[in-house]
């Protein structure tokens, strides 16, 4: 299994940000973000327009499923 970063925890470091200021602004508990960053869980359409309004475009969902495919090669 590949162990590169998931995109939102390079945001969090790259923008000095944490991850529990991130469940709050996306209205989540810290357990379904671990679920996200290991790739164990998608978000749903809407979270995922969320995550990219919150990151200012940074993090798309093609960047989501992209992280998915590359930690399932």
């Amino acid at each position: 299994m590949n162990k590169s970063k998931h995109p939102i925890e390079r945001w969090l470091v790259n923008n000095g940000y944490t991850k529990t200021w991130f469940c709050r602004a996306l209205d989540i508990n810290s357990g379904q973000l671990s679920k996200y960053c290991m790739g164990k869980q998608m978000p749903r359409d809407e979270r995922l327009q969320k995550i990219k309004v919150i990151t200012g475009g940074d993090i798309t969902p093609n960047d989501m499923y992209s992280y998915l495919q590359k930690i399932r090669v």
